[in-house]
């Protein structure tokens, strides 16, 4: 059975969230502020945990062993059938370090530490987060993190005999003043529970509320405070995308919106007819498996493809979202939140879930299939094996001013040359995208002492790293070829095309002026696959 503080207008509430997560997902240009839907579930999720540990508090009958049961039973079956079936999936078509990668966040949303993970891998709106399987496990695991510490509070005050609306305000307003005082750090506000807390909170001020006596006000009020709410959370749609610096001030959009949504009641006009409307709160009530399957599926499709999948495609995956979020919620997720034998279900889900972190833990750090050949774990060379043959077979740069001012990689020097002489005939400068051509050229060119002279950025005239290297080259008679090389792709992704060329033609015309003949090579090779399937 439901429990008593269940409305129907706040699934529908849900859908509206989910629906516009999922779209953002899988159509981010159409819908670039969709992700705004989970802090609509933190509102929401504040307020009925909050409602229901109030209730029992004040009923004298709050057992943490009756909340942790409920939550676990609300939370894990759903989330165990997802990584268990990527896991499984992906052991199949996978290439080793997707499945490492994989098995590192399988571990960590078992945890539910999955947003200190993504904190220290990259952003949500990076290019790379296409390729994370569960980069949406970040606001689950913030969830999570809020259901440990509340109830605890909760008591904490109620023992002490602290007012819950000063408790309350005392840390959202914290929680909030973190979140702003860090609003240049993108990434630390968007992951860390300190600065989304306050979200979560909002929702349990509303607990506060008595939501009956607000049903006895005049309806037409009611209404009123219900399309402001509406008008907050539009507002959030059309204002947000992803080059903000999110949550900050624009997540008071959608959480006060939220707030005054629920608060105006069932009764309101648009609360009853639409939210309320049967075939919107069954999307609510699928909400959680189905935000759960939309983006792994999505982002399988993009790593099987190689590249970014079709509409058509999309539509297919988010469809077929839907249909397993039905079975899950159907046939996993009801039969163990509401099934009599309460025992029996809390031990199966704690051993589905101590084996799945377990599976993770292990399979993270593994090097290889037992079952696939181990050539096709060669050639891969990272940063270490890289200046491991380096430092093997070639030698530090001259001269030494150089040398000393060059950037590193740990400790090695990235400047460094072929033969053991002091007389220059070639010289390979940018950075480390310049970098990798020097054991191929200085092997091409044996005849020749060929130098790598590394720095941070742009090789060019206007760039003070590279003064002493293009003042000793200039100087130097013997050296007669110079070799450019650098990040192309991101110098352009960050200026125009003018400003490059402008750059790129007075460095070259610099060189050329003083008698040595200039070579500008390509970036590197930029596939629409990771390289390492070529070895599949």
């Amino acid at each position: 059975m439901k429990n008593n503080f269940y409305r129907a207008d706040i699934d529908g509430l849900r859908a509206l969230a989910v629906l516009s997560v999922v779209g953002y997902h899988a159509a981010p240009g159409r819908i670039p502020s969709g992700f705004i839907g989970v802090d609509i579930f933190f509102v929401i999720s504040g307020f009925l945990i909050t409602k229901i540990i109030l209730t029992d508090i004040q009923n004298n009958n709050f057992s943490f062993l009756n909340f942790y049961s409920r939550r676990i039973k609300r939370i894990f079956p759903s989330l165990i059938t997802i990584l268990l079936s990527l896991f499984f999936i992906g052991f199949f078509v996978l290439t080793d370090s997707e499945l490492i990668h994989l098995s590192k966040h399988i571990f960590s949303g078992s945890l539910f530490i999955s947003n200190f993970f993504l904190f220290n891998e990259g952003g949500y709106f990076d290019s790379s987060s296409n390729s994370k399987l569960l980069l949406h496990l970040w606001s689950l695991s913030i969830e999570e993190q809020f259901y440990i510490i509340w109830p605890l509070v909760l008591i904490f005050a109620f023992k002490l005999r602290i007012k819950y609306y000063l408790l309350f305000s005392i840390i959202i307003f914290l929680s909030f003043f973190y979140n702003i005082y860090h609003i240049n750090d993108s990434l630390l506000i968007f992951y860390s529970p300190l600065s989304r807390f306050w979200e979560l909170l909002i929702g349990s001020i509303l607990s506060l509320i008595i939501i009956n006596r607000l049903n006895n006000f005049n309806l037409i009020l009611l209404n009123l405070i219900n399309l402001i709410g509406f008008f907050l959370i539009a507002c959030g749609f059309l204002l947000i995308d992803s080059d903000k610096n999110f949550p900050g001030w624009y997540a008071l959009l959608p959480c006060l919106g939220t707030l005054m949504v629920i608060i105006s009641g069932q009764k309101t006009f648009i609360n009853k007819y639409i939210l309320s409307n049967r075939y919107i709160v069954w999307i609510g009530l699928i909400s959680y498996p189905l935000y759960l399957w939309h983006w792994p599926l999505l982002t399988l499709a993009r790593i099987l493809e190689g590249e970014e999948i079709s509409q058509l495609l999309r539509v297919i995956i988010v469809l077929f979202s839907i249909f397993l979020s039905w079975l899950t919620y159907r046939y996993i997720e009801n039969p163990i939140r509401y099934g009599q034998n309460n025992l029996k279900y809390l031990l199966i889900v704690f051993l589905l879930t101590v084996f799945i972190g377990v599976t993770g833990y292990f399979f993270k750090s593994f090097n290889n299939r037992s079952f696939a050949p181990e050539i096709l774990n060669f050639g891969n060379v990272g940063h270490d094996k890289f200046f491991d043959h380096i430092s093997d077979n070639y030698y530090p740069c001259k001269p030494d001013e150089i040398y000393k001012k060059s950037s590193s990689y740990k400790n090695f020097k990235r400047c460094f040359q072929s033969k053991n002489t002091n007389k220059i005939d070639l010289a390979i400068i940018g950075d480390s995208h310049a970098e990798h051509l020097f054991p191929g050229i200085a092997e091409a060119f044996n005849n020749l002492n060929v130098v790598f002279y590394g720095q941070v950025g742009e090789p060019f005239v206007n760039n003070n790293n590279f003064d002493d290297i293009n003042k000793f080259i200039l100087s130097n008679k013997n050296i007669k070829y110079i070799i450019f090389g650098a990040n192309w792709r991101k110098l352009l992704n960050k200026n125009n095309i003018d400003n490059f060329y402008t750059n790129i033609t007075e460095t070259s015309d610099m060189y050329v002026t003083n008698e040595k003949k200039v070579y500008i090579l390509n970036d590197v090779p930029n596939f629409s696959f990771h390289p390492s399937k070529c070895k599949y």
